[in-house]
C-alpha cells in the first residue's frame, strides 16, 4: 500500500488528464489511506474532470477522506468548490479550519465568494469566510471584517480582528483599537497582537490605556505592542511594570525596554539585575543582560563587571556581550584575562568579541593568542583583529588566509578588507580558486572591499598562475619488507644471546597468560542479570541534561546517569510500547503507553487520560511548564505539566513539520513553502512563504526569532515570530538540508544530518557571522532527545537496543546500554 500511494503521489505531479483518470479510478478504494492519496492527488493534476469525482465523495463516512477531499479541492484552483466546501465546513466545524485553507488556495478568485459567506447569517459559514479572509490579506475585505468586529459571537470578533490585523491597512485601526476594550480577552489579546503587527505609534495612547486590562495575557500583549511601536515616550509608563507580581509582566516589560533602546530605562534595569531577590531567575537574568546589551548605557559596567565572576558560564556569556556594545576600554583587561583563563569556549569566544567592540590596540595580542585556541574562539578572534585594525594584525590575518579550516579563510579575508589595506590583494586573490565555495564568495567580496577592479576572469587567471607554485608530497611506495623482513622478525622474538632469549621467552609467556586468562573471562556465564526491556523507543533529558529518561518496547522505564553512563533506576510499566517520554522533574516524568498519558515519580506511574490514537512524540516548553503531545494521526494536545490539565489541541495532521515554541504558547507548522504560527486555541498567528521545500524549524530560546531551513541550497530564513517579518536569509553551501534543528541556551542553532562533502552530520552556525563549524567526526544521527543547557543530544538507534549521546563540547559519544 506506500508503494501504491508514493506512486499516486507521483502521478499527481503530471498536470495530465490521463493521469487524473488513473486516480479517480482509486477514489473508491477498499483501504482507506489508498483513497485518500488518490484524493490528494487527484487535486494536484489539476485537471477540471476531477472536479465533479472529489465533490461527489465530500459526504464520505470517513472523516479522514472528507478532509483528503477537501485537500485535494483546494489544489484544483476550481472556483466551482468555493460553495460547496463552505457548505461541509458549516456542517462539520472540525473541518472548518481545513475548509478555510482550502479556499484560499483558490487565490483571488474566491474572494467575492468569501465577501458574500462572511456577510450570511450562518455563524459557522461566517466562521470559516473570515479565517479564509485572513490568508487571502485582502483590503477589499475590510469592510465586511469591519461589520463582524460587532459580530453577537466572541469567536467571530476575535477572527475578524485578526484578519484586520493581517491585512496590514491602516484603515482597521480604528476596529483594532476598539477591540481592545470587548468583553471578551480572546478578542482584546487579538486585538493587541494586530496592533502590534501594525506598529502604528498613533496608537500608543490607546494601548497606555488597555495597560490596566485585568486579564495577565492582555496586558503582556499590550506591552509588545507599545514595544513594537517604537514610541519612547511610553518608558516612564512601563517603568513600574519591572515590579509587576506576575513574572511573565516583569519578563515581558524587560524585553520591551531592551526593544525601545531608551537609556532612561538602565537604571533600573541595572537594579533589577542587581537585586538578590532574582538571582537565582536564570531566564529574567538572560532577559536582563539582553535589554541592557540593547541600551548601551556605560553606567551598567560596574554592575556587569562585577558578574563576570559568576558560576553560570550563560550568565558570563551574556555579561560579556552586553560589556562589548558599551565600548569602555577600561574593561579591556578583565576581558583578556577571562579570553585566556576562562574555562568555557563559548566565554572566550564572548570576550574575544567584545573586544573587537571596544577596539583597544592593547588588545592585540591576547586576540592573536587565542587563534590558537578552539574554533568558535578563533573565529570570534580572527573578526575583531580585523575591527581593531593594526599592521601586526594584518601580518597575523594574512597567515591566516592559508589556515586548513574554510571559516577561518574566509573570516581572514573578510578581516583584511576592513583593514583596507591594499597589499592584501594579493594574498586574497589565491582565495578565488579555493576548493570551498563559501571562501571563493568571500575572497571575490573583499577584493571588491578593497577597490580591486579587475574583471573576474583575469583575477582567476593571475590567482591560478600563483595556485600552481604549490608543491605536494607523494606517498611512499616502499614494501613492508624493506623495514622488517621474515628473518629480521624471527631474530627479534627468539635472539641467538641466551640472556636476551629468556628475556623474550617470558614477555611470550606473559602474552599468552593474558590472552589465555581474557579467553576464559569471557567464556563464562555472566552473573548480572538482564532486564528484558526490548529495544529503545524513546528518550529524554532531565532539565539540567545530566540525566535521562529511557522508553523501551516491553514497557520499560530506565533513569541514567550521563556523566557515568550507569542505571539509576528502572520500572516496569506492563507489556507494551513506551513510544514517548518527557521529564519534567525528578518527580514529574511523562510517557505514553499505548494510547494513554502516565506519569512517573520515580517510584509508581499514574494514568493521567486515554485517548482513541496511540502517541507518536513529546515535546517540552523551555521552562517545561508546558507538553506538546502528537498522536498517530498528526493530533496536537497541549498539556499543562502541573496540573495535567489540558490547555489546548491542534489538528496539524497535514504539515510534516512543526516545532513548538520556546514560551509554550504557539507552534510552528510547515508543508511545502509555508509555514504557519497557530497559538494554543488554533488561532492563526501569522503565515509566510519562503522559496524552496521546508526541511526544519526550530524557535529560538526566547521565541525572538524562528528559523526555517529551506531549498536544497542551504538557506537559511530568521523571521520575527511577532509579526512575521523577514530577520534575514543567509546560505550555507557547506550545511545544507539539515533534517532538524535546535537551539542551545546560549543561543548557538545547531544543525543535524546535514548533507555536505565532508560526511560531518552536525554543525554549529552563526546566524550573525552567516558561518558554519562541522563538528569533526560528528555522527549522521537525529536527536530524539536534546538537551540545550549541557549541548548534548540523544538518539536512539533502530536496529539496537542502545541510546547513543553525543556530546557538542567534548565532540564524544558514548551508548547507554547494559
Amino acid at each position: 500500500a506506500n508503494k501504491l500511494k508514493e506512486s499516486l503521489e507521483e502521478l499527481g505531479t503530471i498536470q495530465h488528464e490521463q493521469s487524473a483518470q488513473i486516480l479517480i479510478s482509486y477514489l473508491d478504494d477498499a483501504r482507506a489511506s489508498v483513497r485518500e492519496a488518490a484524493a490528494r492527488a487527484a487535486g494536484s493534476t489539476r485537471q477540471q474532470c476531477v472536479f465533479e469525482h472529489l465533490a461527489k465523495r465530500m459526504s464520505h463516512d470517513s472523516v479522514d477522506m472528507r478532509a483528503a477531499v477537501i485537500h485535494g479541492l483546494g489544489l484544483l484552483g476550481d472556483k466551482r468548490a468555493v460553495e460547496p466546501l463552505l457548505a461541509l465546513g458549516s456542517e462539520d466545524p472540525q473541518l472548518s479550519l481545513r475548509v478555510a485553507e482550502a479556499i484560499s488556495s483558490l487565490g483571488e478568485s474566491a474572494l467575492p465568494d468569501l465577501i458574500s459567506a462572511a456577510e450570511a447569517n450562518d455563524p459557522a459559514m461566517v466562521l470559516i469566510a473570515i479565517m479564509a479572509l485572513a490568508r487571502l490579506q485582502d483590503p477589499r475585505a475590510l469592510e465586511v471584517l469591519a461589520l463582524r468586529t460587532s459580530h453577537q459571537s466572541a469567536t467571530i470578533r476575535a477572527h475578524a480582528i485578526e484578519a484586520m490585523g493581517k491585512i496590514n491597512d491602516s484603515k482597521a485601526l480604528r476596529y483594532l483599537v476598539g477591540g481592545l476594550k470587548d468583553s471578551q480577552s480572546a478578542v482584546r489579546i487579538n486585538a493587541a497582537v494586530a496592533l502590534k503587527r501594525l506598529a502604528d505609534p498613533r496608537t500608543s495612547d490607546k494601548l497606555l490605556e488597555a495597560l490596566n486590562d485585568p486579564d495577565v495575557n492582555v496586558r503582556e500583549q499590550v506591552i509588545e505592542a507599545l514595544a513594537a511601536c517604537g514610541d519612547l515616550a511610553v518608558v516612564p509608563t512601563l517603568l513600574p511594570f519591572l515590579q509587576d507580581s506576575s513574572p511573565e509582566i516583569v519578563m515581558t516589560t524587560v524585553e520591551a525596554l531592551g526593544r525601545l533602546k531608551d537609556p532612561q530605562a538602565g537604571p533600573q534595569l541595572c537594579k533589577l539585575l542587581d537585586s538578590p531577590v532574582h538571582r537565582q531567575n536564570h531566564p529574567l537574568r538572560m532577559k536582563l543582560l539582553d535589554a541592557v546589551r540593547r541600551i548601551k548605557d556605560p553606567k551598567a559596567l560596574p554592575i556587569l563587571l562585577g558578574m563576570l565572576n559568576n558560576s553560570d558560564s550563560s550568565i558570563r556569556q551574556k555579561v560579556i556581550e552586553a560589556i562589548g556594545p558599551v565600548g569602555d576600554q577600561s574593561a579591556a583587561v578583565e576581558l583578556e584575562g577571562l579570553l585566556k583563563e576562562d574555562r568555557d569556549e563559548h566565554v572566550r569566544a564572548a570576550c574575544a568579541r567584545a573586544l573587537g567592540d571596544i577596539g583597544d590596540a592593547e588588545s592585540l595580542d591576547a586576540l592573536e593568542e587565542a587563534l590558537n585556541d578552539t574554533m568558535p574562539v578563533r573565529l570570534r578572534a580572527v573578526i575583531s583583529l580585523g575591527q581593531i585594525g593594526s599592521d601586526l594584525a594584518s601580518i597575523s590575518l594574512t597567515g591566516l588566509l592559508r589556515d586548513q579550516v574554510a571559516e577561518i579563510r574566509y573570516h581572514a579575508a573578510q578581516s583584511l578588507a576592513e583593514l583596507g589595506d591594499a597589499r592584501a590583494i594579493r594574498p586574497i586573490e589565491v582565495l578565488t580558486v579555493d576548493p570551498d565555495p563559501m571562501v571563493v564568495r568571500g575572497a571575490f567580496k573583499a577584493l571588491q572591499k578593497l577597490g580591486d577592479e579587475r574583471p573576474e576572469k583575469e583575477i582567476l587567471k593571475a590567482a591560478r598562475k600563483r595556485s600552481k607554485k604549490a608543491t605536494t608530497v607523494k606517498s611512499s611506495s616502499l614494501p613492508l619488507t624493506d623495514f622488517v623482513s621474515p628473518v629480521g622478525l624471527w631474530h627479534m622474538l627468539w635472539p641467538e644471546d641466551p640472556e636476551k632469549r629468556l628475556i623474550a621467552g617470558g614477555v611470550l609467556g606473559t602474552v599468552a597468560a593474558i590472552i589465555l586468562g581474557a579467553g576464559v573471562y569471557f567464556m563464562l556465564p555472566s552473573t548480572k542479570t538482564v532486564v528484558p526491556r526490548g529495544s529503545a523507543l524513546a528518550v529524554a533529558f532531565d532539565p539540567s541534561g545530566t540525566k535521562c529518561l529511557a522508553g523501551y518496547s516491553f514497557g520499560t522505564l530506565e533513569v541514567w546517569d550521563v556523566a557515568s553512563v550507569n542505571k539509576l533506576n528502572d520500572h516496569t510499566v506492563d507489556l507494551g510500547k513506551i513510544n514517548a517520554v518527557a521529564c519534567v522533574s525528578d518527580s514529574n516524568m511523562w510517557f505514553t503507553f499505548r494510547n494513554q498519558v502516565h506519569q512517573f515519580d520515580g517510584q509508581s506511574h499514574t494514568p493521567l487520560f486515554e485517548l482513541t490514537n496511540g502517541f507518536s512524540s513529546m515535546t517540552l516548553s523551555q521552562d517545561r511548564k508546558k507538553i506538546a503531545i502528537t498522536d498517530e494521526k498528526g493530533m496536537v494536545y497541549v498539556y499543562d505539566t502541573a496540573t495535567a490539565q489540558a490547555v489546548g489541541s491542534l489538528d496539524l495532521s497535514a504539515y510534516p513539520q512543526v516545532a513548538f515554541a520556546a514560551s509554550g504558547d504557539m507552534l510552528a507548522a510547515a508543508k511545502g513553502q509555508i509555514v504557519r504560527l497557530i497559538d494554543l486555541k488554533g488561532q492563526d498567528l501569522g503565515e509566510i512563504s519562503v522559496n524552496g521545500e521546508i526541511k526544519a524549524l526550530a524557535f529560538a530560546p526566547d521565541d525572538s526569532a524562528l528559523l526555517i531551513a529551506h531549498s536544497d541550497d542551504g538557506s537559511l530564513t530568521s523571521i520575527n515570530p511577532a509579526d512575521m517579518a523577514v530577520q534575514k536569509t543567509s546560505r550555507f553551501d557547506e550545511a545544507r538540508n539539515p533534517l532538524a534543528m535546535r537551539f542551545s541556551d546560549s543561543g548557538e542553532l545547531v544543525l543535524f544530518g546535514l548533507s555536505n562533502s565532508t560526511g560531518e552530520g552536525i554543525g554549529i552556525c552563526n546566524l550573525e557571522e552567516e558561518s558554519v563549524q562541522l563538528l569533526k567526526g560528528s555522527p549522521n544521527l537525529l536527536p530524539a532527545a536534546w538537551s540545550s543547557e549541557a549541548k548534548q543530544m540523544a538518539a536512539v538507534l533502530e536496529d539496537d537496543s542502545a541510546i547513543v549521546l553525543y556530546d557538542l563540547k567534548a565532540n564524544a559519544q558514548q551508548r547507554l546500554d547494559i
